[in-house]
């Protein structure tokens, strides 16, 4: 199972890729967020709970295969309005990534290597902080769409 996350990255993301003419982007984002803030909260609840490897390992796959519907359907969604300059919109989107990586890394690393709850912690408040935003970014762009 460790290995599998890897797999499972990979195999939502050519999921993806193959139904995304079937299925609303923003539908496969909202499973990838989604399946990414159950899979924090169970990563959280492991560690609370002392139950060992197995869960942690279960959240931790559910966690990284969301990744594989989030990247390719945010990306495309975010760029689909903005052709005319859309390497820099895809410049300003890596360097938000690899931003926020640099902030969260320390701090699920604050305890060392002996405790994983900062870890736990901070992938389910960041799992969380994506479902939220995506509702409020459905919900912003849903309202500013109704006619006055």
């Amino acid at each position: 199972m460790v290995f599998g996350n890897a797999m499972g990255l990979v195999g939502a993301a050519q999921v993806s890729g193959r139904i995304v003419h079937r299925v609303d982007p923003r539908t496969l984002l909202g499973i990838g967020v989604a399946g990414s803030a159950i899979g924090g909260l169970v990563v959280l609840l492991s560690v609370l709970a002392g139950n060992g490897l197995i869960l942690l390992l279960a959240g931790m796959f559910v966690v990284v295969t969301s990744v594989g519907l989030v990247m390719p359907n945010s990306m495309a969604l975010a760029l689909q309005d903005n052709g005319e300059v859309a390497g820099s919109a895809a410049a300003l989107m890596g360097l938000a990534m690899y931003f926020s990586g640099a902030l969260s890394a320390p701090l699920a690393a604050i305890a060392g290597s002996k405790n994983a709850l900062p870890m736990a912690i901070s992938i389910a408040l960041l799992g969380a902080a994506a479902l939220v935003s995506f509702f409020l970014l459905i919900y912003t762009g849903r309202r500013s769409k109704e006619p006055d």
